[in-house]
């Protein structure tokens, strides 16, 4: 299963001088990296290039600036960063998937409908995030800024079909007028093996 990942660059906002009583605009904190790519001074890692390594990894980065904070909590910031963005990816991108394979069970598309792909995207969302390790860490000679490389655990990776699967049916079975479609469709799914495929296709894309 692969995955891929997104952000964007550091905002500076110059102070404003003028004459008489006109105010300075205040300078903004400066924020950090979300296209390191595009500083082609530096010899950015493989990992922050592509942090699915070419889809062989449901992971990502994060990263944070040094200021006057110690290294580990720097560190701290940085492994936040990039598990917040891990559960968004996870969770828009189940979702989507999910949504398209609930559609061909019949369940339908009204509200409690979608309420019910939601709970089970957050769900295995927030599963994902918890099964994660830090892989690597680089530090940026020029800004000091660290990165750190955030892989979800690849025995989940690869059932990721599996706890959807799991979940949906226990969701379901919260809603007795829907169990019966969905349990139908998912046992005719073979080892959920077409849920699996779109959730590939999914984690394929491109943001």
């Amino acid at each position: 299963m692969k995955l891929p990942s997104f952000w964007a660059m550091p905002l500076v906002v110059l102070g404003l001088s003028g004459c008489g009583d006109r105010p300075q605009a205040e300078t903004q904190p400066k924020q950090t990296w979300h296209q390191p790519w595009s500083a082609t001074t530096v010899d950015l890692p493989d990992w922050v290039r592509d942090p699915s390594r070419e889809g062989k990894f449901i992971a990502t980065y994060g990263s944070a600036l040094r200021g006057e904070l110690p290294l580990s909590e720097q560190k701290a910031e940085a492994v936040a960063n990039a598990r917040k963005e891990l559960a968004r990816m996870m969770y828009v991108k189940i979702q989507s998937a999910f949504q398209s394979y609930v559609a061909e069970s019949g369940v339908g598309n009204d509200a409690s409908a979608t309420r019910f792909v939601q709970d089970v995207s957050r769900q295995v969302s927030v599963a994902g995030i918890k099964n994660t390790v830090v892989r690597e860490q680089w530090i940026n000679p020029k800004t000091d800024e660290l990165f750190v490389w955030v892989v979800v655990d690849p025995s989940l990776a690869g059932r990721l079909a599996a706890e959807v699967g799991t979940t949906a049916k226990q969701e379901a079975a919260k809603d007795p007028a829907r169990t019966a479609h969905l349990n139908a469709k998912l046992a005719s799914d073979n080892a959920f093996a077409e849920l699996d495929r779109t959730l590939d296709q999914q984690f394929k894309k491109k943001d």
